[in-house]
């Protein structure tokens, strides 16, 4: 085997590993010809690589997720099976978009099959995505003060948490962003409480 960029390897067979032109040729006494020789094309297929990801790996109980992967060497028409930890196969589709009902501790991973080359099976195999579910805090709003006159802006409105801590607020309509709020008016008051891990949880008092 002659490589059109130098080097012999002189053998029956050759294990070649890079890809380039090699030139075969046969002889024996010392003696070759044309016709005992032809031109060998080497090609290195890609190892197929899958690698998925996610929008959101630590979402909040009640969250959707949506999943996508990055691929090389797959060929042109590949096929996809998405795997849950959880309830086996749950899609066909290059990606998954609004999963629900997710479990803590849940895994996510996605087998390609049809893949020519170099793959165990014509199958890769990717990463796997493991998921971490926060729970929400627990909000509730309730008077603290009446608004003691007809057109009075004197009502205050305290709220309750259980959660993990490191909670802000917002009030709706007074703007407030504190656990209080206080100069209200009659009507209906609602507050965001959001925790350290970004979770959410809404309640709403009339004053």
């Amino acid at each position: 085997f002659i490589a059109t960029g130098g080097g012999i390897i002189i053998a029956s067979f050759a294990a070649i590993s890079d890809e380039g032109i090699y030139n075969v040729s046969a002889e024996k006494d010392g003696c070759s010809s044309a016709l005992a020789s032809t031109i060998v094309s080497v090609v290195t297929n890609i190892t197929p690589t899958v690698t998925i990801v996610t929008n959101d790996t630590t979402p909040c109980l009640g969250d959707t997720i949506d999943f996508s992967f990055n691929g090389n060497g797959l060929g042109s028409s590949p096929s996809y099976k998405w795997i849950s930890s959880k309830n086996g196969e749950i899609g066909t589709d290059a990606t998954l978009t609004d999963i629900t009902n997710l479990s803590n501790g849940e895994e996510f991973y996605l087998e390609v099959s049809g893949i020519d080359g170099c793959a165990s099976e014509n199958v890769a195999t990717s990463n796997v995505l493991g998921i971490v579910l926060n729970q929400r805090p627990s909000v509730t709003a309730e008077i603290d003060t009446e608004v003691k006159c007809n057109g009075g802006a004197d009502g205050v409105a305290n709220t309750t948490v259980v959660g993990v801590g490191g909670y802000t607020y917002l009030w709706s309509p007074s703007q407030q962003v504190t656990s209080s709020a206080i100069g209200l008016k009659e009507g209906a008051y609602n507050v965001v409480v959001t925790d350290s891990e970004g979770c959410k949880d809404t309640a709403t008092v009339n004053m």
